[in-house]
């Protein structure tokens, strides 16, 4: 009878344990939720990508359960990249690493347009809102371009020359017979900054997603304003970045965290915490570009006191991929 009950509370011990497992915390949930929707509004290959939700089900022939995302995507490969995108969010949290380890994400209620109800018929996709496909081509186009003002492509290092450089939004106005205007609107330090940054745009337009197009773009850089850094907005766009950042929003975090560069372009740390914004959000090719100059200028890189310090509550997967891209960069990219 002892051996009997040894065996009841050992089954019962163990199913309380993959109970325990099996659905992580609710704003566990809804943070993952808002880093996909991040992860989809950054990557221009997500184009009509939407998870509006997701729910916990139980396998039928397996034990553990299923997080099924609910949502729509256009194509069968889109929602495939989509599930591989999840996956790498969950990875990086050991909650949903352990989770992971006796449950499964489904994509079974990611609607595809043109299949209904698992059969499929013409993968025609719903036409976008021109609104918002304008925006979201501006977004992409003026991510591309503080990329490329930050660090100059050609050369895979900083630019002193547009230290201070902010490109917060812009728009595009048409006129019969006129070429489109692109209306840039941001700030910089130095009007000699004025010319270079609208060089850089005009440059980006031609290798951005979406703008590959028989129109002449002229880009106006009127509303391109001088301004001078400032310490105070430096620290709180600083603090508002860590605040994202430990939140799980890493998008949000590298929006404050370059923010906080335009405010202070000598902080190195915050060009390390762009790094690791990067690394977060599967930008790995983005993370080690903005690597490359650190390095140059100190290869002790992470390991350096000063850098080492500040990132110190940086741990786990974010922190392995950040020392494993230092690797790879001082073997094959700098001499």
């Amino acid at each position: 009878m002892r051996t009997s009950l040894t065996g009841v509370a050992l089954v019962w011990i163990l199913l309380g344990a993959s109970v325990a497992v099996a659905q992580p915390p609710g704003n566990r949930l809804t943070l993952l939720l808002r880093q996909i929707d991040a992860r989809v509004r950054a990557d221009p290959t997500f184009v009509g990508a939407e998870v509006t939700g997701a729910r916990f089900v139980n396998r039928l022939q397996q034990p553990g359960q299923q997080l099924r995302l609910i949502g729509r995507t256009l194509t069968i490969e889109q929602r495939q990249r989509l599930l591989t995108a999840v996956l790498e969010i969950m990875q990086a949290d050991p909650v949903w690493r352990d989770w992971l380890q006796v449950n499964t994400v489904g994509v079974s209620g990611l609607q595809v347009a043109g299949m209904l109800s698992g059969r499929p018929g013409p993968l025609a996709p719903p036409p976008m809102p021109a609104a918002e496909l304008q925006r979201l081509r501006i977004r992409t186009l003026l991510r591309m371009a503080q990329d490329s003002i930050e660090l100059d492509p050609r050369l895979g290092e900083l630019d002193p020359r547009l230290g201070g450089v902010l490109l917060s939004d812009a728009k595009l106005e048409r006129t019969a017979g006129q070429p489109v205007v692109l209306q840039l609107s941001g700030r910089v330090l130095t009007e000699d900054q004025i010319p270079i940054v609208q060089t850089v745009v005009t440059n980006t337009i031609p290798v951005t997603p979406g703008w590959q197009t028989a129109d002449e773009i002229v880009v106006n850089v009127e509303q391109l304003l001088p301004s001078p850094p400032t310490q105070m907005f430096a620290d709180r766009y600083y603090s508002l970045g860590l605040e994202y950042f430990w939140q799980g929003d890493y998008a949000n975090a590298d929006i404050a965290f370059m923010k906080a560069l335009a405010e202070a372009p000598s902080r190195e740390i915050l060009r390390y915490w762009r790094v690791l914004t990067a690394i977060a959000l599967g930008e790995d090719d983005r993370a080690e570009a903005r690597l490359v100059p650190l390095l140059r200028r100190n290869p002790l890189g992470a390991e350096g006191p000063v850098i080492a310090g500040a990132l110190e509550r940086v741990q786990g997967p974010v922190r392995w991929k950040l020392m494993e891209l230092e690797k790879n960069v001082l073997m094959t990219r700098l001499p």
